[in-house]
């Protein structure tokens, strides 16, 4: 994604989380809409300055593309 479409994006109102999402929604497929609505209430990231919006949104498309719908611990 380059820089005019990330300023135009966030004029239009979406946050960092929503813009990661954004930029691998072809990657995300099917995914992509459970992946941005589950970011919308991430902007600002933490608000505590713990984690940035960026990052969510990063963890958020490795677990949609990447993650397991079983328990991580057995």
């Amino acid at each position: 994604m380059d820089v005019k479409t990330i300023v135009k994006l966030t004029d239009e109102g979406y946050d960092c989380a929503q813009l990661v999402i954004k930029a691998f929604e072809k990657e995300l497929g099917d995914s992509y809409e459970a992946a941005m609505r589950s970011v919308s209430c991430m902007s600002m990231g933490l608000l505590q300055g713990s984690l940035c919006g960026a990052v969510i949104g990063a963890l958020t498309v490795i677990g949609f593309k990447y993650g397991s719908d079983v328990p991580d611990i057995s």
